[in-house]
């Protein structure tokens, strides 16, 4: 009979055994997203449009940070009162870093549109050259399964990727 160390120790093993290979996809994909992401941002910002009855959409989406400065004011008021001699010098870079901006590359699927499984095998194939069509096309429809049952709990279907702040 096993015991409670047993088992624990038996889940570790199983964990870390699922969790390497999906780290490690993960990171590799992760690598590869950064010169895409910098490419379809690039190409926006020079004013290409997608093709007419694309299944995806992409834009650049520009937002200001003023919120989290406006949340800081009672202690930077304290701050003044506390530090006369400073208080005008904090204001005055916090003044300025109000003026900036994020700029993100948002993107997603089209409405209920999806791309065809072949883009997705292809990618897959690109971060395990050992995985053969048939490996990759099972591996696919598995974590499809899994994302649409992660995605029922998401809100809005479009990701945002930071691309600088100003």
């Amino acid at each position: 009979m096993r015991n409670r160390l047993t088992i624990a120790t038996e889940n570790l093993v199983a964990y870390r055994r699922v969790i390497a290979p999906l780290s490690s996809l993960y990171k590799k994909a992760d690598r590869r997203m950064e010169p895409i992401v910098e490419d379809v941002y690039g190409r926006l910002a020079a004013g290409e449009k997608l093709s007419e009855g694309a299944r995806v959409i992409a834009d650049i989406e520009t937002k200001r940070k003023e919120a989290r400065a406006r949340t800081m004011r009672g202690a930077i008021d304290e701050f003044k009162e506390k530090h006369p001699r400073y208080g005008g010098i904090l204001e005055g870079l916090i003044e300025e870093k109000r003026k900036k901006e994020n700029i993100y590359l948002v993107y997603g699927r089209v409405g209920e549109a999806d791309l065809p499984v072949s883009a997705y095998v292809k990618v897959l194939r690109e971060l395990d050259t050992n995985l053969g069509i048939s490996d990759a096309t099972k591996l696919y429809k598995s974590l499809s399964d899994i994302a649409d049952r992660l995605e029922i709990k998401r809100k809005e279907g479009l990701e945002r990727v930071l691309i600088k702040s100003k």
